[in-house]
């Protein structure tokens, strides 16, 4: 044995990989360590970044070999140095994020134990751990490609550690410093010892009387004599595992009752969706009142609320108190976005999204199935458009697939890949009606539209490119070619049939309202060097060209009867909005995102309005619930518009009144409104009645599985539920005391949370986002807090087990504490 031993090491050291053929590249996956460093964020618009590749193997790496990885920030060549002798590196950016490093010397040998760094500035900046994408991939000519094992993990340990200011913050100018635990405890709220809120939303009045109904009795029952409460009806009896009746013959009592009548709670409130509860102990009696399915499907909703805040552990369906109860929305657009272009998320993920948004009253689902990372919707007659645009691997050219993005490697196992079948979609949509919540299907055009364009480059009938475009532009993510042609017929064809296609998938299900066609970042330099643009509209300008791209649409989508929506910038000459009147459509949804204060452009809101669209709010600074929770390093999400957005800052949004919403600079500086809104820069609201609603909004680059969408999503949810539906009585003008009342709102809110809102996602499996518990100690004692009162606190000293935390828990000198949430 110890000869052996001896001989096989002597057989690894004189081992080297002449060239990198298959084994080779399969040793290069396994043995070589990446790491990325961060090393300054300082300098103006640009950053000092590292990559080390280091042999942690026993072999030498011989020969040339190609590096494949994405980066979220632009890196050019010229950015990109070293001072390794006799390697012949080049760097080539291949799209979107995607890199290319090659090492081109096929003598040059990486000796084992040895490593090597690239230094390069790409542009702006990065803070943030999850800016960096895994599953960086090594391959050769004609060999199969494989995943760097070292950039394997969601944790992304190969990225250095974020430990110094010019790490963390984007520039000299940056305010913002990761949390520490006395500063989260002066930002969470006391533990108050209540429940909170009843019901979130908010209902608009409720009064709870004397008395209670405990529905453990198996005699209760759901009585419906409304065909149009079936769905509902059955919904509840899943619900509470309770039979349903259409009748009330021989029942006196312990049942749930239907009521159709019409009801109004208030002229400033929705009226379909309206509706009322009683719930009548002397009668054992809960009646739901209102004249539409929908009011009755909130009423519902409700009900169950109410009996999950009185529930004992061990009780199945629970107990409520004796209380008349009014409600309805502010709103009749409370909407969620959901992007699935540059991640793919299952059914079951949008199932689970559509029920939370239902338990909390959202009604509009904003389903972006199209980017320039993938098109996730099967169109019947178009098979390239999903055989090859849903699906991101790597091949010879990239002539099987698109080009991997955001991490997702060079197979199509990843996120990176997949789409929803016709029967799939249907599926959604079925589950979408069954909660009265209507689907908005995007497809995002004409810029972003990489992957429509590479799937369909050869096609006769639907191609979107012209050929001897000679434009050259990069869009704000990179890309080289995603601004489908406005000047071919073509284009138009392809619109024409995904809009019927579209439709028909919805007709007999939830038949198709609006049809959103994004607009959004189309690159400036798009078209301008398109030969057949320059025939068929000479001396015409890419915004005039984008214009008559928007023209040409609506006039398509009117022909289905159907209303236009679409981003800001897809209906805006600079800061002026196209005349609505331009657009053949009777309505169309504008989706105000572009709000950055600083950048002057937050007033268009208002603009949009008194031009006569209809305005969904979807305030980046607020609403974009991709962006983190905390300004950490190792907090997942982007940071362009806002670097974070807490939870208790979705809250406090006013959406009937933006300018209130100023608040600070992306470098975390105060904004004065008073000063902000100097010299008519902040145009008043002439035709209120213009903004139907609000929207939050989930952008997928960072987040590649169920959990991390969830972690994002939830519970900022709930505030976003909470604004839409309920007006709170700090948001009315000139009303006193504003910011105590906001305060108290909040602590009742936040306490809801705590004590019930997050046991009932706990029940789906939803893995929310919870905040670090904050702490401080004073006078040897030791004080904690969470964002949510009543979750439980976990603590301990040193060594010793974990324990229940309570209040003035002496402290040990020279011992660590560690506390924990959840």
């Amino acid at each position: 044995m110890y000869c052996l031993l001896i001989f096989l090491a002597l057989f690894n050291i004189n081992l080297s990989l002449t060239t990198l053929e298959q084994k080779g590249i399969d040793y290069f996956a396994t043995n070589v360590k990446v790491t990325y460093n961060v090393k300054d964020n300082r300098p103006p618009n640009t950053f000092d970044a590292e990559i080390i590749l280091k042999n942690d193997g026993m072999q030498n790496i011989s020969g040339t070999w190609h590096l494949y990885f994405s980066h979220v920030r632009l890196i050019t060549k010229q950015n990109f140095t070293h001072n390794i002798p006799n390697i012949d590196l080049e760097l080539d950016h291949i799209d979107g994020s995607l890199y290319l490093i090659k090492q081109k010397n096929i003598n040059y040998i990486l000796q084992s134990n040895s490593q090597i760094s690239l230094k390069f500035k790409p542009r702006l900046w990065l803070v943030a751990r999850t800016d960096n994408m895994p599953n960086w991939y090594v391959v050769n000519e004609n060999l199969l490609p494989r995943t760097i094992h070292s950039t394997i993990n969601e944790d992304l340990t190969f990225t250095g550690p974020f430990d110094k200011p010019e790490k963390w913050k984007r520039s000299t100018q940056d305010k913002y410093d990761p949390f520490n635990a006395a500063k989260r405890f002066d930002n969470y709220i006391d533990n108050k010892g209540t429940k909170g809120k009843i019901v979130i939303p908010t209902p608009y009045q409720h009064k709870i009387l004397e008395g209670e109904i405990n529905l453990e009795n198996d005699e209760w029952v759901i009585v419906n004599t409304h065909n149009e409460f079936q769905n509902e009806a059955n919904y509840l009896s899943k619900k509470l595992n309770m039979k349903v009746l259409n009748n009330n013959i021989g029942i006196s009592s312990f049942y749930i009752e239907f009521t159709k009548f019409p009801f109004m709670v208030s002229p400033s409130l929705e009226r379909k969706e309206s509706y009322g509860l009683i719930v009548d102990p002397d009668k054992l009696l809960i009646s739901i009142i209102s004249d539409e399915p929908v009011g009755i499907f909130h009423g519902v909703q409700t009900l169950i609320s109410i009996l999950e805040s009185y529930k004992a552990e061990n009780e199945k369906r629970g107990r409520i108190p004796a209380l008349h109860l009014a409600d309805g929305p502010r709103y009749p657009y409370r909407g969620l976005h959901l992007d699935v272009s540059r991640n793919f998320h299952d059914v079951q993920t949008i199932k689970t999204i559509l029920e939370t948004m239902a338990m909390y009253k959202l009604n509009k689902f904003h389903f972006h199935l199209t980017d320039d990372e993938g098109w996730r919707l099967e169109i019947p007659g178009i098979p390239e458009i999903t055989d090859k645009g849903a699906k991101r691997c790597h091949s010879k050219n990239f002539a099987d697939c698109i080009s991997p993005q955001f991490g997702s490697g060079p197979t199509s196992s990843s996120s990176g890949s997949g789409y929803y079948t016709v029967d799939e979609y249907k599926d959604i949509l079925t589950y979408a009606k069954e909660r009265h919540i209507e689907v908005i299907p995007e497809f995002d055009m004409p810029g972003h539209c990489h992957a429509a364009i590479q799937s369909l480059k050869n096609h006769l009938t639907y191609a979107l490119s012209d050929p001897d475009d000679t434009s050259e532009y990069l869009s704000v993510q990179y890309y080289k070619d995603n601004a489908v042609n406005p000047c071919i017929n073509s284009t138009y064809a392809f619109v024409a049939k995904v809009v019927e296609e579209v439709k028909r998938l919805h007709q007999n299900i939830q038949p198709l309202k609006v049809f959103n066609i994004g607009g959004d970042e189309v690159a400036k330099s798009a078209w301008i060097g398109s030969k057949i643009c320059k025939e068929k509209y000479p001396n015409t300008t890419n915004v005039e060209l984008k214009k008559i791209f928007m023209q040409k649409v609506s006039e398509i989508v009117k022909n289905e009867n159907l209303d236009l929506a679409a981003w800001q910038d897809g209906l805006i000459d600079g800061v002026k909005p196209f005349p609505k009147d331009d657009l053949a459509n009777e309505k169309i949804y504008a989706y105000l995102w572009d709000n950055i204060w600083e950048f002057g452009k937050a007033n268009l809101t208002y603009v949009f309005a008194n031009s006569n669209y209809s305005v969904v709010l979807s305030h980046a600074t607020h609403l974009y619930f991709d962006h983190p929770n905390e300004p950490d390093p190792e907090e997942r999400g982007f940071y362009w518009a806002t670097r974070y957005t807490p939870i208790d800052k979705v809250f406090a949004f006013r959406p009937d009144s933006v300018y209130d919403n100023i608040d600070v600079n992306r470098n975390g500086d105060p904004i004065v409104k008073d000063q902000f809104c100097q010299n008519g820069v902040c145009v008043n609201l002439t035709k209120p009645e213009n903004i139907v609603g609000m929207q939050g909004h989930v952008w997928s680059e960072t987040i590649r599985t169920s959990n991390q969408l969830h972690s994002m999503l939830y519970p900022r949810l709930l505030a976003l539920a909470e604004r839409a539906w309920h007006k709170a009585d700090w948001e009315q003008e000139n009303v006193k005391d504003e910011e105590k009342k906001r305060k108290e709102d909040w602590s009742e809110f936040a306490h809801a949370l705590g004590n019930k809102e997050l046991k009932r996602l706990d029940k789906m499996n939803i893995h929310y986002y919870l905040n670090v518990p904050g702490a401080k100690v004073d006078g040897a004692k030791l004080k904690a807090r969470t964002t949510f009162p009543g979750m439980p606190i976990m603590f301990k000293q040193g060594d010793e087990n974990l324990q229940l935390y309570k209040e003035n828990i002496q402290v040990k000198n020279d011992k660590t504490i560690t506390l924990v949430t959840g």
